[in-house]
């Protein structure tokens, strides 16, 4: 269950700086901002990540095992959303979530389909 208000700005943009004025968290008391770059970019959100302090909850970006080990080392989200559709079952989530869980990533979503 998620407490508190969540930001989902679906907008697409290339960049970390033009997404802190679009998405800026100062304020607004939230508890994550959900994939506010584009779905590719793995490498913008960690650089975003590390400008805001609200925790950035990756969602279609993470489609496989492999994206979200690369999205946890380069530091690009707080949260994760594992939809057992997208990543290819059931198994392939589990082991998101349990590879999310060592590493301390919050979850959302792996029964619920939404952050």
């Amino acid at each position: 269950m998620w407490y508190g208000n969540v930001s989902q700005t679906r907008q697409c943009t290339s960049t970390p700086i033009a997404a802190t004025s679009s998405t800026s968290s100062s304020g607004y008391n939230l508890a994550m901002i959900e994939q506010p770059l584009c779905f590719d970019d793995t490498y913008e959100h960690s650089l975003l990540q590390q400008r805001v302090n609200t925790p950035l909850c990756l969602d279609e970006l993470i489609k496989s095992l492999e994206n979200a080990k690369t999205a946890i080392a380069l530091g690009a989200c707080r949260y994760i959303n594992i939809k057992p559709g997208r990543v290819g079952g059931v198994t392939v989530a589990q082991q998101i979530h349990d590879y999310a869980a060592e590493h301390a990533i919050l979850r959302g979503g792996y029964a619920l389909g939404h952050c």
